[in-house]
């Protein structure tokens, strides 16, 4: 309903707490949306320590 990011921090803190599926859906959310790079990254690479969409890093 146009809330996307309010949700996304939702499935975060329900990751946090131990649900094994809410980053997957959180991923699906943002397919839905559109937002198909966020998905992708959030699917392959997770999230950093401060929350955010992890991104491909090189050492």
């Amino acid at each position: 309903m146009g809330r996307l990011d309010e949700a996304l921090s939702w499935f975060e803190r329900a990751a946090e707490a131990g649900d094994t599926e809410a980053l997957r859906i959180a991923a699906e959310q943002l397919t839905k949306a559109g937002r198909l790079d966020e998905a992708e990254n959030l699917r392959r690479y997770g999230r950093e320590p401060d929350r955010m969409i992890a991104h491909v890093w090189t050492p």
